[in-house]
């Protein structure tokens, strides 16, 4: 898995995480595969407040 991209999905990920703070309770994915430049969240659940 390429290491520049993970970084960059996971500060992506946490600004999506910022700018919905108050209308996420919790949120799991799993799992998070990646090979080569493709990284792919293959089941992910968001709950609400």
């Amino acid at each position: 898995m390429a290491r520049a991209k993970l970084a960059e999905i996971i500060a992506r990920f946490s600004q999506f995480l910022s700018d919905h703070a108050g209308a996420i309770a919790e949120i799991d994915v799993n799992p998070l595969i990646g090979r080569g430049e493709k990284i792919v969240a293959v089941d992910a659940l968001i709950t609400r407040p």
